[in-house]
């Protein structure tokens, strides 16, 4: 059984499944941060005391790796009626490599990640299928912020 959170540890949890829902994946420190106009350092003491509790659990390194313990995976949008028909074979196996990471990880792969998964040695061919795949509407992300990639509902 968890133990019981305090108001303040409670909006973060709250604040922290909303945005993992909404985003797919979770916030960094800063923006927990200046949601609720506190300093990182108190931010992160809340988050010691979440995952002391048993409520989220992170990923060592990187900024948005927090993840809601007992959450079911996360299902990813619908694959769109015309997927099939508007990509080529790169980009179809990025795209369900990505889904599938998103499923286990509650989080977006990093272009590292994507690159070892798919067993590839260059950046490139993850960039532009990246940036098809962008255009084509299925996915987004915030620029200049890990782990922000998302399945987009067509």
């Amino acid at each position: 059984m968890k133990k019981k959170l305090y108001p303040q540890q409670n909006e973060v949890y709250q604040f922290l499944i909303e945005y993992i829902d909404k985003y797919q994946h979770s916030p960094s420190r800063q923006e927990i941060a200046q949601k609720f106009q506190k300093h990182v350092s108190t931010i992160k003491e809340h988050l010691r005391v979440l995952k002391q509790k048993g409520y989220i659990d992170w990923e060592q390194g990187g900024k948005r790796n927090i993840i809601i313990v007992g959450q079911p995976q996360k299902k990813c949008p619908p694959i769109p009626n015309n997927f099939w028909t508007n990509v080529d074979e790169k980009d179809y196996q990025l795209y369900f490599f990505i889904r599938n990471y998103i499923s286990q990880h509650q989080q977006s792969p990093t272009i590292k990640e994507m690159m070892e998964g798919l067993g590839l040695k260059s950046t490139s061919t993850i960039e532009g299928s990246l940036k098809r795949l962008r255009e084509k509407g299925y996915i987004d992300w915030l620029d200049n912020k890990r782990r922000s990639l998302r399945i987009l509902e067509k």
